[in-house]
């Protein structure tokens, strides 16, 4: 998997679209997630990149896994499954857990 992270446009669009594909207004994701919902309006305009903690919020309120906000392959907004809502803290240790583990996959990979 390329692990380049994704130009901010492209990410802003993505994350329109997974947001809608869930029903959610930008308020509702933004009250969720516990951030404003002019930084969630910036990141889907394409003017601002979301911070790793404010990506695990996010991440977690849609049901994104981590490969969400880097370019390669990912799975379809419609193919992934939603998951059980933790308190933020946690989805950033989770979120660090799985950027770790990829990149010990990407190490062992081209080592």
């Amino acid at each position: 998997m390329d692990a380049t992270v994704l130009n901010r446009a492209e990410l802003g669009r993505r994350l329109r679209a997974a947001r809608e594909a869930r029903g959610l207004s930008l308020r509702a994701l933004a009250d969720a997630a516990g951030v404003s919902h002019s930084h969630v309006g910036g990141i889907e305009r394409g003017e601002t990149t979301p911070t790793i903690e404010t990506a695990a919020r996010i991440g977690q309120v849609l049901g994104l896994p981590p490969t969400f906000w880097f370019a390669g392959p990912v799975q379809t907004v419609a193919a992934m499954e939603p998951v059980r809502l933790e308190p933020a803290s946690s989805a950033v240790g989770a979120l660090i857990e799985a950027l770790e583990a990829a990149a010990a996959h990407l190490r062992m990979r081209y080592a």
